[in-house]
């Protein structure tokens, strides 16, 4: 079971983000513990409860969101910090505490879901598999075999590293689980699996099968977030 903490002095944010992160740790299908504090000091008399991760708004009365997010990697180093805020300069003093994500309130929602979504796919195991009920059977689909995932007609075609596995059903009834696991929509049409990129230029990917397919406008921003977040993850590049 993963532990979730947020601490924000402000009660509509606090409500709002607790009810966000279990929205979407729900559709991931991820055990889940969420606690919420309105103020530092309550927050503080549970440090002792270890925490996977942290949602931590920056300018709070007594104690900063930065001054616990210390205390917090002081006895948890490999715990995760989200700082949130509406104070954007703040998310240049914020990098010296090398937060998982900086959020902004006017955008809870998206970034919110983005956020929570990137943090199982970093601590996701590799073994980890979907299961598929096939035309002929059911078959155990180990994720990290899985190249892209394409639309055909009221079916969709999962291309592996040594199959296609066609399964009746819609994009949206896997994106969300898919996409905690590095496999992200590209267009109304594809999932691709960040793993198998070889390329990225302006509009389109090329995966190393040679591949290529296009990314949507509705999709880009999104897409080029996940995509850096997963270099910076998983090859610790930076990118400005």
């Amino acid at each position: 079971m993963y532990r979730i903490v947020i601490c924000d002095d402000e009660e509509i944010f606090c409500r709002q983000i607790h009810e966000l992160a279990a929205k979407y740790t729900k559709e991931l299908e991820e055990d889940t513990e969420i606690e919420s504090y309105t103020g530092s000091d309550e927050f503080l008399k549970y440090i002792d409860k270890r925490a996977d991760l942290y949602f931590l708004d920056i300018k709070m009365p007594g104690n900063t969101g930065m001054e616990l997010a210390e205390v917090i990697h002081s006895i948890y180093p490999e715990a995760s910090v989200i700082f949130v805020s509406s104070l954007y300069d703040a998310v240049y003093e914020s990098i010296r505490y090398a937060p998982f994500r900086f959020i902004r309130k006017e955008y809870l929602d998206a970034e919110i879901k983005e956020a929570v979504m990137a943090f199982f796919s970093a601590h996701t195991k590799t073994d980890a598999v979907i299961k598929l009920r096939t035309i002929e059977e059911d078959i155990f689909l180990p994720m990290i075999t899985i190249d892209y995932v394409e639309t055909a007609g009221h079916y969709l075609k999962f291309h592996t590293r040594g199959q296609v596995c066609t399964v009746r059903g819609k994009l949206s009834d896997y994106a969300a689980f898919l996409s905690a696991h590095s496999i992200i929509q590209v267009n109304q049409s594809f999932l691709v699996s960040l793993r198998y990129i070889s390329s990225y230029h302006n509009h389109k990917i090329t995966l190393e099968n040679d591949c290529e397919i296009t990314i949507s406008r509705s999709c880009r921003n999104m897409f080029r977030e996940a995509y850096l977040n997963y270099q910076r993850s998983h090859y610790h590049v930076t990118v400005l």
